[in-house]
């Protein structure tokens, strides 16, 4: 008897513990940049391209072509364990259409299992995600093939709807730990950075973004109100590009989810400080909060730059890790490769306190053992956060207690029986 109530009592804890799995995201995207706290790319991995070479079906060898292992749990575990919250996962889809760079192109579904598996690491991990569509939409000729360029401006809105329609369905099932970023660092399709013959095309970028906006709102569910990204020209952080980005007002369904996104090489601690300076200025002036989606840093001092600017303004710095030559965490041994750099910001990232009061919406999700399953099951939202997740707890734990005593009546009676 004493054996099957605790076996039972495991039992209980055990769905207890499954079933109500509260998740708390912030509500606006300033709070959501500022719960990052510090980002990690996985560069030169999923977003590898051989145009060259067409439609690929042998997903594994392409995603290794740049000198890159697989990517594995363990690393996914590694960048949490090193201090991270949250991962953006470059993505490359050419090769992995039907009919690559067309405006028909169909998405290989092998291809998005192979993204919801690292994803869904990601999310075991609790760290956030951020999605791109990274060399279709490059500032390097040889891989783009999706341009700001009014030139070809219906074309290249053909292409890019075609793919944000695909991946914004299939991405639909997950909650708001996984932003979509529109774009990576477009330009014209001459990559052109003289300022009089690329001018209007700046402002293709905002013309993009707001159908990207549009697209994503209309599918409904969980992109109803998903945080969005959106790269300036070449995701340059120079004033231009920045108002150029936003000649004109955002149009979104729902208000304080859409995010600013930059990227900046600065080669010391003056240039970091001064780039992330001005950028709040005029990310300011327009109300949008801002990731650095793209950083590295020489030294130490570098690093600490970019994090004490990105700390004082509540702007999120992520790290381009390609694996390579700006490794942090190597992919094989899966440790740490410079230890003081990562160190430097980790630890001014802890330092970090937010500099706007946020409330909370809550997400409940339900985890399961299947890989692919650490998805969105509800997203209501609750008023008083604090309140909100203990009801929901509260009428689970009411209902597991009142099963357990059933069960535990049962039993006894059944014992009762059998002494008679």
């Amino acid at each position: 008897m004493k054996k099957k109530i605790f076996l039972l009592g495991a039992l209980l804890i055990s769905l207890f513990t499954l079933k109500v799995n509260a998740l708390t995201v912030p509500d606006t995207a300033q709070g959501v940049v500022e719960d990052m706290n510090l980002g990690w790319n996985l560069g030169d991995s999923l977003d590898v391209v051989i145009p060259s070479a067409g439609h690929v079906t042998d997903i594994d060898t392409l995603e290794t072509k740049w000198y890159n292992p697989l990517v594995t749990k363990d690393l996914i575990k590694a960048v949490k364990k090193a201090g991270f919250r949250a991962v953006r996962i470059p993505v490359t889809y050419y090769n992995h259409m039907d009919v690559p760079g067309s405006s028909t192109g169909v998405i290989d579904e092998a291809w998005f299992e192979r993204i919801d598996e690292v994803v869904n690491w990601c999310l075991e991990e609790d760290l956030y995600v951020v999605l791109d569509i990274h060399h279709d939409t490059s500032n390097d000729t040889k891989y783009s093939w999706i341009y700001a360029d009014k030139t070809t401006y219906s074309q290249d809105l053909a292409n890019f709807k075609n793919l944000w329609s695909q991946i914004g369905n299939h991405f639909n099932k997950y909650d708001n730990r996984v932003l979509f970023e529109a774009t990576n660092e477009i330009m014209n399709r001459d990559s052109n950075w003289d300022w009089g013959k690329s001018w209007d095309d700046f402002r293709v970028v905002h013309d993009l973004d707001q159908e990207f906006i549009n697209l994503i709102r209309g599918m409904g569910g969980n992109n109803s109100n998903r945080y969005l990204v959106l790269p300036t020209w070449a995701a340059c952080p120079d004033s231009c590009q920045i108002e150029n980005l936003n000649y004109t007002k955002f149009n979104d369904t729902v208000s304080n989810h859409l995010i600013m996104g930059v990227h900046n090489y600065g080669s010391s601690a003056t240039t970091a400080t001064n780039v992330v300076n001005s950028v709040h200025t005029l990310a300011d002036k327009y109300g949008m909060p801002v990731l650095f989606t793209e950083i590295t840093a020489t030294t130490d001092a570098v690093a600490e730059a970019y994090m004490n600017a990105g700390c004082k303004y509540g702007i999120t710095m992520f790290y381009w890790d390609d694996g390579n030559g700006n490794q942090l965490i190597s992919r094989e041994t899966y440790e740490v490769t410079k230890q003081d750099l990562v160190s430097s910001l980790v630890n001014t990232a802890s330092t970090c306190a937010p500099i706007r009061p946020t409330t909370t919406t809550t997400t409940k999700a339900e985890v399961t053992t299947s890989s692919t399953d650490v998805l969105t099951t509800s997203t209501e939202e609750v008023s008083n956060p604090k309140t909100g997740v203990k009801k929901y707890s509260l009428i689970v734990l009411l209902f597991v207690v009142l099963l357990g005593i059933a069960i535990l009546t049962k039993i006894r009676d059944k014992n009762k029986f059998k002494k008679i």
